[in-house]
């Protein structure tokens, strides 16, 4: 019988794996969940208690102090999630500011536009199985990504305009769920049924 660890559970039920807790929790992927809880409560008592001129400047100070930790990091491990979450949403704030202002502009689709879009997509799906791929920190690959999501929400290009259609859109409500649940399948379920079922399926 598995043993329950009453600090993984606690960290998945108190979303505290990798912030108080030094591990993660039962489900690794929710790691992701847990970053996002604590740190949209610190920008959401940021915009509750500061000055609406003063948001951008601090915003961009945390934005510039996270990235210049992260550039040393490694895109895994504990130590740099929190920094991850922080850089983040920074960055999808001021993302959007910029969404505000092009969107109100007449911007002409070009074969530029999409040629930017493909190199993108191509350079953010490479570094997630691919390490090596220059530049490979993850300083570039979060700054690739906002490029490209505001892009994408712009849809200046052939590839986010593809993307737009009803058959991605479906497919992309899942995704979330998809992520939180790839770890217990891979970890858990998948070495269980393994096991029970292995010799089973070699001899057919």
């Amino acid at each position: 019988k598995r043993q329950l660890d009453g600090s993984k559970l606690l960290s998945d039920i108190f979303f505290l794996s990798d912030i108080l807790n030094k591990q993660d929790g039962y489900n690794g992927p929710a790691w992701y969940i847990c970053v996002m809880f604590w740190v949209s409560l610190f920008y959401f008592g940021l915009f509750k208690t500061q000055k609406k001129g003063n948001i951008n400047l601090i915003i961009g100070l945390c934005l510039f102090w996270s990235l210049s930790i992260l550039v040393d990091a490694s895109f895994s491990g504990g130590k740099i999630r929190i920094f991850r979450g922080i850089a983040g949403i920074g960055m999808g704030y001021f993302v959007a500011l910029a969404y505000q202002q092009l969107s109100a502009l007449p911007v002409r689709r070009c074969c530029l536009f999409s040629i930017v879009e493909a190199a993108l997509l191509t350079y953010c799906l490479v570094s997630l199985f691919d390490t090596r791929i220059f530049p490979g920190n993850v300083v570039f690959i979060m700054i690739a990504f906002a490029v490209l999501i505001l892009l994408f929400s712009l849809k200046v290009g052939a590839v986010s305009r593809f993307l737009e259609r009803p058959l991605f859109a479906g497919i992309s409500k899942y995704c979330p769920a998809v992520y939180l649940t790839h770890g217990i399948l891979s970890q858990s379920i998948v070495p269980i049924f393994m096991d029970k079922y292995a010799v089973y399926m070699l001899s057919l």
